[in-house]
């Protein structure tokens, strides 16, 4: 017979709960700021595969060359992710953030004029991508990692949403504006909203004194990036983000074009893509929730998400069009899981002390080597063959090869000193 908790227990557990409800009641504006950024800097990532086909027409290309367009995108970001984690952990993430907005808005308006050089429009793809690091979850995650513990999974959750309204809002209504107006009026659009952002995320970040993290954190406890290089679970979790933005990343690019192979429309397939947004949306808000609740290693979790990303590979490849078509929905609700986890596991495991220079690495360098070659490597396997279905066979593979390495990247979690016993 189980005996019933004491009034130690019940004590505990209502206070745990208060503690709960304040950072959210507190913090709200925090997470408002960064959905609205991460919504405005993932929205020209989500959107390409709208502007693959026009692109081609215009420059006279094939779609491989132009999805080459994501991989200067993700090298842009690679290569300043480091820099901006840098800047992250000496100078605060707000004050990065306000400068990466302006910076962002620009660089969008002006690529729209890129309209007679392939060359420029790629060099275009390369500065949308460095500036989006201001803007990305190095930033957005610090920001939220420095106001919340308790409730971490499920203000990361929310954070995210804004990468799930991206992928939402952005297929279906830049279809429209592409396939009405043109390429051009699309980037100049995305760019006019990251200028309108850019006083609501102002506002929205500041804080007063009262509103200064209620939780007992220690902000500086954790792993230095020097410490976190020479431990194995860095190694294996960045080959393993990686892999997750080769599987993620090729899909998602080349899902229009995919689509369309398969016998869709062009105005069908990117209602599915926004079928795919709002299951991204409705993944990335559960996971968020889920995390701060089950018991379960973070890692562990990434591990069965990519099988279920193998698994749906493998009906993208021989799956009839009504059976894609749920898999699409899936697929969204399956990678919605992705920063959320990869953001909570660098706070858990390494700690706050050099979070951005340590997600710059795993979480953004690593992840986007993979969403960077992917579409160009799933694009080029479907020339090759003459159809996509191959391509997403070899998916399958690499995202259960991908799930065993987040299976052996397990580490424990970091006990805050002056709280034995509670991660932090």
């Amino acid at each position: 017979m189980s005996t019933p908790p004491g009034p130690d227990a019940t004590s505990s557990v209502r206070t745990a709960t208060r503690a709960q409800r304040t950072e959210m009641a507190v913090h709200w504006r925090i997470v408002i700021a960064s959905i609205l950024a991460v919504w405005i800097s993932t929205l020209p990532s989500y959107s390409f595969s709208i502007f693959i086909e026009p692109l081609s027409a215009q420059f006279n290309s094939s779609r491989t060359t132009i999805a080459g367009w994501s991989l200067c995108w993700s090298a842009g970001c690679i290569l300043l992710a480091p820099i901006m984690g840098y800047l992250v952990d000496a100078f605060g993430a707000r004050r990065v953030l306000l400068v990466a907005l302006p910076s962002f808005a620009v660089v969008l308006l002006a690529v729209s004029m890129f309209t007679t050089s392939l060359s420029l429009l790629l060099i275009g793809g390369f500065a949308i991508g460095a500036a989006s690091t201001g803007l990305s979850a190095i930033t957005c995650g610090r920001l939220i990692a420095g106001y919340f513990d308790r409730q971490l999974g499920t203000a990361l959750g929310l954070m995210s949403c804004g990468i799930g309204l991206s992928a939402v809002v952005g297929p279906s209504v830049m279809q429209q504006v592409v396939d009405t107006y043109g390429w051009q009026t699309g980037f100049r659009l995305m760019g006019i909203g990251a200028a309108i952002g850019i006083p609501a995320i102002w506002l929205l970040s500041r804080t007063r004194a009262s509103t200064t993290p209620s939780h007992k954190m220690t902000p500086a406890f954790g792993l230095t990036l020097s410490e976190a290089l020479k431990t194995r679970a860095f190694w294996i979790l960045g080959a393993a983000a990686c892999g997750f933005g080769i599987c993620i990343g090729g899909a998602a690019v080349n899902m229009m074009p995919f689509l369309q192979e398969i016998g869709f429309s062009r105005g069908t397939a990117a209602l599915l893509l926004g079928v795919f947004g709002i299951t991204t949306l409705a993944g990335r808000f559960l996971t968020g929730l889920a995390i701060d609740r089950i018991r379960m290693h973070i890692s562990k979790v990434m591990a069965g998400i990519l099988l279920g990303l193998s698994a749906i590979f493998l009906v993208f490849g021989f799956g009839s069009p009504l059976t894609i078509m749920f898999a699409v929905a899936v697929f969204g609700f399956t990678i919605g899981a992705e920063t959320d986890c990869l953001i909570y596991c660098v706070v858990r495991v390494f700690g706050r002390k050099a979070y951005g220079s340590i997600f710059a690495i795993l979480g953004i360098a690593m992840l986007y080597i993979g969403t960077g070659v992917g579409p160009m490597l799933l694009s080029a396997m479907s020339a090759d063959s003459g159809s996509y279905r191959t391509g997403f066979v070899v998916w399958a593979m690499v995202a259960a090869v991908t799930a065993g390495l987040f299976a052996l990247s397990s580490r424990p979690y970091l006990k805050a000193p002056d709280a034995p016993g509670q991660a932090i």
